[in-house]
């Protein structure tokens, strides 16, 4: 059940951070990251009320994309249970709610790898 409900929560946070993401593409290949990019990232999570400092959030970020990326090779197909264990990982790290955690997860894809947007909409 709770997998569900982290997995829901991450899903209707993504609609809630659509335009965090700049138009650079992901943390992929040839991916030049700005402080712009850092700037909208930081500003969906003060929005959303998320308590991490944006230094932690930042580093965390690029944390979360590379779960994503070690748990799957298809970024259009991402198991709902490797979603789970990566919020649930945000979580513990960073010491915040399921729900803060959520939002983080998904304003970190949003942001920083967005090719694993596909797989939070299945």
């Amino acid at each position: 059940m709770r997998t569900k409900i982290a997995v829901a929560v991450a899903a209707a946070a993504l609609a809630v951070v659509t335009g965090c993401g700049s138009n650079n593409g992901g943390t992929g290949p040839g991916r030049i990251e700005t402080r712009a990019d850092d700037k909208r990232f930081e500003s969906v999570l003060e929005r959303e009320n998320v308590p991490i400092k944006a230094k932690d959030a930042v580093k965390t970020a690029h944390n979360i994309c590379e779960d994503f990326a070690n748990s799957t090779d298809n970024p259009e197909n991402v198991d709902p249970f490797e979603v789970y264990r990566i919020v649930q990982s945000a979580a513990i790290k960073t010491d915040l709610s399921v729900e803060d955690a959520s939002m983080l997860v998904v304003a970190s894809v949003e942001a920083y790898c967005p090719e694993y947007k596909a797989g939070f909409q299945k």
